[in-house]
Formats: structure tokens, C-alpha cells, sequence
């Protein structure tokens, strides 16, 4: 675990502690981590001997006094003035350019089935022609192979650009919840 990796995790775990308290203990380590650069160790050594940082966090918040704990109150009532903040911006923009490219990912979605009916129906009309039939039988399968193949290769691009639109829509909750919380996940 590199030194950012380490001091983001800390910071993380050391959440519940005041402002001054948490930026004591973190500059704390950030001289530990710079007395080993001194010794000639590499970060990833000196995060190595300092330990897991959640449990060292743990050691903080047991030793911790009452005053320098920060109230459950502040915490939540920031979480709740950020998260309605966030939802009022959503619903003036994000929202709308959100729903607006999801109506446009099921409208491409459209092409791909409306060509694979199109193939069926080849396939299965010169069978039900009883008398003629307006192309030759050939013709209509060849025709009916080739929209299957668009079909596919459009599926497969759709398929794609869906998985990323479901990623981007993750990833967006994510930076929500992390900045509602108040910290970022490492």
C-alpha cells in the first residue's frame, strides 16, 4: 500500500474525530512516513510497519475524549444540507440529460429487434406464399442472413455502450454518496 492509499484510508477511518484532532494525527504520520524516506525506506515500507489503518484509526477513536469526537448531529445534518443540495442540482440538470441519453439508448435498441423481425419475416414469408411471392427465394434469405449479421453487430455495439451508460450512472451514485458522507472511499 503506497503513502496516499494509507493517509486517505486513515483519514477515512478517522472521520468521527474533530477537525483539529484528525489533522493532528494525520500530520503525525505524514512525519512518520517522512522519517523512513529519511532512513532510505520506501513508502510502501513504512505503511508496511505502520500497520492497517483502520485498526489504528480504531486505537484513535477508543483513546479519544468526548470533546474530540465530533456529534453524530453535525455529520448528518451536513449529509442532509449536501444530499438535498445535490438532488435540487439533479433535478435541474442532471436529470434531465440522464433520462434524455437513456431514452435515446432504448430508441437505438429499437434498430437491432426491428431488424431481427425484418429477418424472421424473410425467412418465413416465402413459406406462407402459397402462389408468387415478389422476390426470389434466394434473394429473400440472403437479404434475411445479412440483416441477422447487422443485428448482431449492432447488438454487440449497443451492448457496449449500454454497460458503459450503466457505469457511468454507477460511478455518478458513488461520487453522491462519498461526497454526502464526506469522505472518499480508498
Amino acid at each position: 500500500m503506497n503513502k496516499q492509499i494509507f493517509m486517505t484510508q486513515l483519514k477515512r477511518h478517522l472521520m468521527p474525530l474533530n477537525l483539529s484532532t484528525r489533522q493532528e494525527i494525520l500530520a503525525d504520520f505524514e512525519e512518520h512516513f517522512k522519517d523512513g524516506e529519511s532512513l532510505g525506506k520506501t513508502a510502501e515500507q513504512v505503511a508496511e510497519e505502520l500497520g492497517d489503518p483502520k485498526q489504528l484509526a480504531q486505537q484513535y477513536l477508543t483513546t479519544a475524549e468526548k470533546g474530540e469526537k465530533t456529534s453524530i448531529p453535525e455529520n448528518v445534518g451536513r449529509g442532509i444540507f449536501v444530499g438535498l443540495g445535490l438532488l435540487l442540482l439533479d433535478a435541474m440538470i442532471v436529470i434531465p440529460i440522464v433520462a434524455s441519453l437513456f431514452a435515446v439508448l432504448i430508441s437505438l435498441w429499437a434498430i437491432p429487434l426491428s431488424l431481427f423481425v425484418s429477418a424472421l419475416a424473410l425467412f418465413i414469408s416465402p413459406l406462407l406464399a402459397i402462389f408468387s411471392f415478389a422476390l426470389p427465394y434466394y434473394l429473400a434469405i440472403m437479404t434475411a442472413i445479412a440483416l441477422l449479421g447487422l443485428t448482431v453487430a449492432m447488438s454487440i455495439g449497443l451492448a457496449y455502450l449500454s454497460k458503459y451508460f450503466i457505469r457511468f450512472i454507477v460511478g455518478f451514485a458513488k461520487m453522491h454518496y462519498n461526497i454526502i458522507v464526506g469522505g472518499i472511499k480508498g
